[in-house]
C-alpha cells in the first residue's frame, strides 16, 4: 500500500512526488495545479520566520551558551514547513519534520541543562545531531509502516511539559514567571484545535486559499513559540 498522490497528472510536483511518496496526511485544502500547490498553508509560515527574527533580535546580545539557537532554528522550521506545503509530498514533508526536532530538541536539551545535566551547551552538538537524525529515521521507518508519525512530535510536546513540571517542582531558579509559559501553551493548544479541525473535516472549505484550519496553526503555533522562546529571556534562566 501506499499514499495516493495529491498531485493531478501532468501538474507541476505530480512526477516528483511519484518518484519520492506522497505525505502521509491530505489537510483540507485543495492541491492546485501550480508551484505553491496549498496557497493558504505555504504563506502562514512567515509567521514562524517573522517570530524567528523575533526571536533572534531578542537574544543577539544574551550570553548564555545556546540561546542565540532558538532564532536560527525557529526560522529553519518555518522554512521547512514552508516547502512542504508548497511542494506537498513525502521528502519535502521529512524536511519539515526534521525542522521541528532541530527546534524542539534543542529546548529540551536546554530543559536538561536546566535540571542539572552538567555538560556543556555548546559540546552538545553531537548528541543534538544523533537524536534528530534518530527521529528523522524514525519517521521513515512508521512512513514505511503506515504508521502516523505526527505521534512523535506529540511525545516531545509531552517531554517539554514534563521538564517544566518537574523545574517547578524543584522550585529552582526562584523568582522566574509563568505567565510567557502559559500564554505559550494556550495559543499551542489552540494552534492545534483548529489543526485537529482541519484534518477531520470539522472546519473545512477545500477552495478557501486565504483561510484554512491547518493555515491557522502556523500563525497561532508561532505566535505560541514566540512566548515560550520569551520565557527563557528571564534572568533567572541559566545564569552564571
Amino acid at each position: 500500500m501506499s499514499y495516493p498522490n495529491p498531485h493531478a497528472p501532468m501538474c507541476y510536483w505530480h512526477d516528483f512526488t511519484n518518484k519520492v511518496g506522497a505525505p502521509n496526511i491530505k489537510w483540507c485544502e485543495e492541491t492546485l495545479c501550480q508551484v505553491v500547490s496549498e496557497p493558504a498553508n505555504t504563506w502562514t509560515n512567515f509567521s514562524y520566520m517573522i517570530f524567528a527574527y523575533m526571536t533572534w533580535k531578542m537574544f543577539q546580545h544574551d550570553d548564555r551558551p545556546g540561546f542565540k539557537h532558538f532564532g536560527w532554528s525557529m526560522f529553519f522550521m518555518g522554512a521547512m514547513s514552508f516547502v512542504y506545503h508548497m511542494s506537498n509530498n513525502y521528502f519535502t514533508q521529512v524536511l519539515d519534520f526534521v525542522g521541528m526536532y532541530v527546534f524542539l530538541f534543542w529546548i529540551i536539551l536546554v530543559n536538561f541543562k536546566r535540571l542539572g545535566w552538567r555538560a556543556n551547551m555548546m559540546g552538545m552538538w553531537s548528541k543534538y545531531l544523533t537524536v534528530v537524525a534518530v527521529c528523522t529515521a524514525a519517521v521513515h521507518i512508521m512512513y514505511r509502516m503506515m504508521i502516523p508519525f505526527q505521534f512523535i512530535v506529540a511525545v516531545l510536546g509531552l517531554v517539554i511539559l514534563i521538564q517544566e513540571g518537574l523545574l517547578f517542582k524543584s522550585k529552582s531558579e526562584a523568582g522566574k514567571s509563568y505567565k510567557d509559559f502559559i500564554l505559550a501553551s494556550l495559543f499551542l493548544a489552540a494552534a492545534q484545535t483548529f489543526s485537529q479541525l482541519d484534518l477531520h473535516r470539522i472546519m473545512c472549505d477545500p477552495t478557501n486559499h486565504w483561510w484554512q484550519g491547518h493555515a491557522n496553526w502556523h500563525i497561532l503555533a508561532g505566535i505560541g513559540l514566540y512566548f515560550l522562546v520569551r520565557f527563557y529571556k528571564q534572568p533567572q534562566i541559566l545564569r552564571k
